[in-house]
């Protein structure tokens, strides 16, 4: 091969590997932007002490069958809009701040059997992978609320299991 024809040859090989690792790294970036990357090479976030988690849809619905039970949805506004589990609020964990405190006044002002510190509370995110109810569960144990729950596996498997939903 002539001196050309080894560049040439160089040249596309380059080219190659370039349209293959442009659009690859785009996408990492992507997703390690959005965090997907990270809460799914890392797996589930570990749970808040004094948190019990939930994974079975049987054991939500026990849950919720008590008097007084909240389930709570961490997910963002709009995709709670798009649907959620029947009679679900949104509390969404990422935006916490500003929301957690109004909350737990209208908690402590409903007419209660006991007090508002033992509701059963339960939270859920979109999957088990998701870190927001464990984020909104945790914030809940540490504002002094006792009987909190996980729904680990969250709201896509309730759909997967044909739960109903909501909007």
């Amino acid at each position: 091969m002539n001196r050309y024809a080894t560049k040439i040859s160089s040249l596309i090989t380059n080219l190659a590997l370039k349209e293959l690792l442009f659009p690859t790294a785009i996408l990492l970036a992507l997703a390690a932007s959005s965090g997907f990357l990270i809460n799914h090479v890392r797996g589930p976030e570990p749970a808040a002490p004094g948190l019990t988690e939930i994974t079975q849809i049987a054991e939500l619905e026990k849950i919720l069958f008590l008097p007084q039970a909240i389930l709570l949805d961490a997910r963002d506004p709009v995709l709670y809009s798009l649907g959620h589990i029947p009679g679900a609020l949104n509390l969404p964990a990422e935006d916490l701040a500003p929301r957690l405190e109004p909350f737990l006044t209208e908690l402590k002002n409903k007419k209660l059997d006991g007090p508002y510190e033992s509701l059963p509370i339960v939270t859920y995110c979109s999957e088990t992978f998701c870190p927001l109810a464990k984020t909104l569960a945790g914030a809940l144990i540490e504002a002094g609320l006792k009987n909190v729950y996980v729904f680990s596996p969250g709201f896509d498997f309730w759909l997967e299991n044909d739960g109903e939903i909501e909007k």
